[in-house]
């Protein structure tokens, strides 16, 4: 009897603790899902109405925390993500880009690269992101920053791209209270494919 009591005792436990796993892993799966934050687009880029604000929920928060984004109150940034160009493809390292458009409607903006394991992609030159201050005005107003694999014409408007897939961040910070009251207005740039390998 005992031995039967003891069987059934480690049988339970087996199930308890992969119940556990299984609540835990859906736990943070949903988090990393929701962190898309896919709820406003504006052309490739996607935005949530809710990061940043009293309003997002608590599995919005948990997204923030495990993809280690610290975001500010939208009234002192707006982040928009894109995993896709202006063509509606997803952005892959063997393709080169552009990134063009005039200066958001923000005090400063960045865009920085992230790689698939949501970390910054390593380069010999150390070029992680191109900001409001960093680029060259094309025209006085437009800006042109490429994303390439190839170090071979690397200029200071450039931003090194990863072997896989990866995503862009744009960070708009102190942003004009029009894009802060509907983010989806906000005039951001192009995302251009230019070759693939």
């Amino acid at each position: 009897m005992q031995g039967l009591w003891g069987e059934s005792r480690v049988r339970w436990l087996g199930w308890a603790m992969l119940g556990l796993v299984c609540g835990l892993g859906i736990a943070v799966g949903r988090s990393y899902w929701l962190s898309n934050f896919n709820e406003v687009s504006v052309g490739p880029w996607q935005a949530s109405s809710s990061l940043g604000s009293r309003d997002a929920g608590r599995l919005a928060r948990a997204g923030l925390a495990l993809n280690g984004i610290l975001a500010l109150n939208r009234h002192e940034a707006l982040y928009y993500f894109a995993e896709s160009d202006s063509g509606g493809r997803r952005l892959s390292g063997r393709c080169a880009y552009r990134i063009e458009g005039e200066d958001p409607d923000a005090r400063w903006w960045s865009l920085t690269v992230y790689g698939p394991d949501r970390f910054l992609v390593r380069n010999p030159q150390h070029r992680y992101s191109a900001d409001r201050n960093s680029v060259t005005r094309r025209d006085g107003r437009r800006f042109v920053v490429r994303l390439d694999r190839d170090l071979d014409w690397v200029d200071r408007d450039w931003i090194a791209l990863p072997a896989g897939d990866f995503f862009v961040a744009l960070r708009l910070y102190n942003p004009a209270d029009d894009s802060v009251n509907a983010p989806q207005t906000a005039r951001l740039p192009e995302i251009v494919r230019e070759r693939c390998a």
